[in-house]
């Protein structure tokens, strides 16, 4: 999927939330109250000033950074914190380990993805009960044929006290497998090379590499992107196997800016994006001609955010041009002038294009609007555009990789608060859906809860959406006690998703509640 230049991503758990929720009635508070309060560890206050862009600025607890872990009163510290945080939450012992089991038996430890199709081979991972990792398989041909293990995170994983794979990438031809492992936490990796004819690692190894890793149309070349110093991925390198040489190729020198690397569906192009906040740029080589030279595809202008895909000869690009909720325009390759562009979906004032997937016969742009994601599928070969269709106001959806550019299908994989993920192939022709899973959650019936979606007024008028989750039945005029939950930054939205860690919560009376406030763009791009 090609999606808007962007942004950030961050993890959120609510269980610290729902604990501290769960904490409330007067019982606990009785419990703690018997328990003297422990004191928390002074913290030493050392006097430093940074100067940033010329203004001096203090910061006395400069002292606790250590990037490298390994100073003794900064791991002192931290100790004495993980000490007085324990000796804290020690009355809650027994209720974290009621929540503890709770969740877990909303959790099928025993699990398999659905199969994927790409070149003659059905891809898939599965999980083992009492095993930490995924393993990545495959069947040739057929779903009844022969497993082929690729990779057995477990095996590798078992040697390490830390262990994370990556990226996993399968070379054009399906014969050798490149994948990044991290074994310190990081998140600079090494690439490793395993021959899946034989099973065996290749000597070829690759230290220090970032998020990003693809092969060239040869089988034998691999791009990659190193980060500097700061954890900016700022450079992309070749290097063939066999040879040690390794080749700058990409260069970013704006501290503003990160790459990230890719390659069409159509696997003509690899594709190099260089992104700031608010300003991006693309630059594109012939996968097939690894020692090519990279062009840029639309010179960077301050403002202007874009990113690509290609379709017969023409490069797609998703743009803010003139359109703040983006539109697609065609893009000649061999002449990129915009007095060429056609316009493939126009803009909408009210409805983000957030990605595209890029099919043979199909455009595929998912969207977001009115506080809810949307799906349109518009044909290359003329006639109406249409939307996939969800049964719930309060959902969510996750595009997969939808690899084939000649498929005529699109997968994604729906849910919401009170429907467990389930992962549809929508035809687009047909406009039918097949489900392929659903996936199982252990003591959780959908018929004991409900979702509704309400408007909270702004003091300026705006309406704020805010999407509810709560066990039935609700009565009208009988108050519950409420988790409101809110985000609102860098253009992240909180999608209503299925999450088994509020079930506890819920179960318990209270409503689970998501603000959708300004800062996210479940409104569009000007509710950024």
């Amino acid at each position: 999927m090609t999606a808007t230049p962007f942004r950030c991503s961050s993890q959120r758990s609510l269980l610290a939330l729902g604990l501290a929720a769960l904490l409330a009635p007067a019982g606990l508070q009785a419990q703690r109250a018997t328990t003297p309060r422990p004191l928390p560890p002074a913290t030493r206050v050392v006097p430093h000033v940074d100067t940033v862009a010329g203004v001096p600025w203090s910061d006395p607890y400069f002292w606790l950074r250590d990037d490298k872990r390994e100073r003794p009163e900064v791991l002192d510290y931290l100790r004495s914190e993980n000490t007085y945080t324990e000796a804290v939450m020690q009355h809650t012992l027994p209720l974290q380990d009621t929540l503890y089991r709770e969740i877990v038996g909303h959790i099928k430890e025993t699990d398999l993805s659905v199969p994927e199709l790409t070149d003659g081979y059905y891809y898939y991972s599965r999980t083992e009960k009492g095993k930490q990792y995924p393993i990545f398989c495959r069947k040739r041909g057929s779903l009844s044929a022969r497993e082929e293990v690729l990779l057995d995170e477990n095996a590798i994983g078992s040697r390490h006290a830390y262990s994370r794979v990556a990226l996993r990438e399968v070379s054009p031809d399906g014969s050798l497998l490149a994948y990044t492992h991290d074994t310190t936490g990081s998140e600079w990796y090494t690439v490793l090379v395993k021959d899946l004819r034989t099973g065996r690692l290749l000597p070829d190894v690759i230290d220090s590499v970032s998020y990003g890793l693809q092969w060239a149309g040869d089988n034998r070349t691999l791009f990659f992107i190193r980060d500097n110093p700061a954890h900016r991925p700022d450079r992309i390198f070749r290097r063939a196997l066999g040879d040690s040489t390794e080749t700058l190729v990409v260069n970013e020198p704006d501290s503003l800016y990160f790459l990230t690397l890719s390659k069409t569906k159509d696997r003509a192009y690899l594709l190099a994006q260089s992104s700031s906040f608010t300003t991006g740029e693309v630059r594109y080589l012939p996968a097939n001609q690894p020692a090519g030279q990279w062009r840029t595809l639309l010179p960077r202008r301050e403002g202007v955010e874009y990113s690509a895909e290609h379709h017969g000869g023409d490069f797609l690009v998703l743009t803010n041009d003139g359109a703040v909720n983006f539109k697609v325009m065609r893009v000649p390759t061999a002449s990129p002038d915009p007095s060429r562009w056609t316009e493939l979906a126009p803009a909408d004032d009210s409805t983000l294009i957030e990605g595209m997937d890029v099919f043979e016969h199909h455009l595929v742009l998912y969207r977001r609007g009115d506080a809810r994601q949307q799906i349109r599928v518009i044909p290359f070969a003329g006639g109406a555009a249409h939307d996939v269709e969800f049964p719930e106001v309060v959902h969510a959806y996750q595009p997969g990789r939808n690899p084939e550019f000649h498929s005529r299908m699109v997968r994604f994989t729906y849910s919401s608060p009170r429907t467990p993920p389930t992962v549809y192939d929508y035809d687009l022709v047909s406009r039918k859906r097949a489900v392929r899973k659903v996936t199982e959650v252990p003591n959780f019936d959908p018929k004991h809860y409900a979702t509704e979606r309400v408007w909270a007024p702004a003091p300026d008028g705006a309406r704020v959406p805010v999407s509810l989750f709560y066990r039935t039945p609700l009565q009208k005029g009988n108050p519950r006690p409420m988790l409101l939950y809110a985000y609102g930054s860098y253009g992240a939205s909180t999608d209503p998703n299925f999450n088994p860690r509020i079930l506890p919560l819920v179960d318990r009376g209270y409503i689970h509640a998501i603000a959708h406030i300004r800062g996210g763009q479940e409104m569009g791009r000007l509710w950024y």
